[in-house]
């Protein structure tokens, strides 16, 4: 007979546990634009196909809503969101355990650069019946605070920010009009903190680890991603563009931002028309098929260019900060 050392008696009494009552891991696709300087999806947001083609399309409003806004979290300057042509899109598989905990909103210090995820969350981990009943293994239903649940498990939020006069935001039309596109495309959003990450090849999703990626399938440009989105609207739209004159051609101009949402939420478009060619950028390589080239591995210490900051509240497409929902 022999007697482990408490802390690690403690530790493999709640891997056992754990392993007696996870379900078992699941394999997601993983869209995430980001600046090409940082890899991976550790403390990190990302979404189905649904999920970051809203994202991105939403910061298309981003020069009509700061605006109204300016202290939006969206709206902030972080530079090293803001250099144009660094940006790229990846696609990765991510083994997951399917026990999805609050979505929490993951974004760069605008200082250091260094990502961390923030929780938002104000109920106690027990508060959701189906949380109550997933986690049940791992949290004790006498304290509010679960580490399981707040940090480790991956997080999700389905139809981002699609409810109907929500209190953070004006009832306007813009708004109205990203709540509608929310509920059309109905995509997921999730967070994968660096706490529930596995660690080596030996830790098991589900038993002593929560999510790991399997394989980074693409890594593009992420010009090429939007524009070929951007293109299959104005292909649907191209009336109310066409009456733009040169502003059509201007992503940051009323008129633009106007027929692209116009033409997103009036029914013109489809869930699948809206999606299918944001997924074929990432089939191919080849533009003849609506592919994207793929983009190398930027090469330490990967600096990015010199190139001046967007001015705050004026923005264009790219790796905004991701809302707190």
């Amino acid at each position: 007979m022999f007697f482990l050392r408490p802390p690690l008696r403690c530790a493999l009494l709640g891997a056992l546990l754990h392993a007696a009552t996870a379900a078992e891991p699941v394999t997601l696709t993983a869209y995430r634009i980001t600046p090409c300087n940082y890899s991976g999806l550790t403390n990190m947001d990302s979404g189905d196909a649904a999920g970051d083609v809203y994202f991105g399309l939403y910061e298309y409003a981003l020069p009509i809503i700061c605006q109204a806004q300016p202290d939006l979290i969206n709206c902030a300057n972080v530079p090293i969101l803001s250099i144009p042509g660094f940006n790229v899109y990846t696609k990765s598989l991510v083994q997951v355990d399917p026990r999805f905990a609050t979505y929490q909103g993951c974004n760069p210090n605008s200082s250091t650069g260094t990502f961390a995820c923030r929780s938002i969350s104000h109920t106690c981990w027990y508060a959701s019946p189906s949380d109550r009943r997933a986690f049940a293994d791992v949290c004790d239903p006498s304290q509010c605070r679960c580490e399981a649940f707040d940090t480790k498990a991956v997080g999700a939020s389905t139809c981002n920010m699609c409810e109907r006069n929500a209190t953070w935001h004006p009832d306007t039309a813009i708004w109205r009009q990203i709540e509608t596109l929310g509920q059309t495309l109905n995509g997921t959003w999730y967070s994968t903190r660096a706490e529930g990450e596995c660690q080596n090849p030996d830790e098991r999703v589900g038993v002593q680890c929560w999510w790991r990626v399997v394989k980074q399938l693409r890594n593009v440009n992420a010009s090429c991603v939007s524009a070929r989105v951007i293109a299959a609207v104005r292909l649907h739209g191209e009336p109310c563009f066409s009456r733009c004159g040169a502003a059509a051609h201007n992503a940051s101009s009323p008129c633009f931002i106007g027929c692209l949402f116009s033409t997103l939420t009036s029914g013109e478009m489809s869930k699948r028309q809206i999606i299918e060619p944001f997924e074929r950028a990432f089939e191919s390589a080849d533009p003849a098929h609506g592919g994207c080239p793929e983009v190398p591995p930027c090469p330490p210490p990967c600096l990015p260019p010199a190139a001046a900051a967007r001015t705050r509240g004026v923005h264009l497409p790219g790796a905004s900060l991701r809302p707190w929902v």
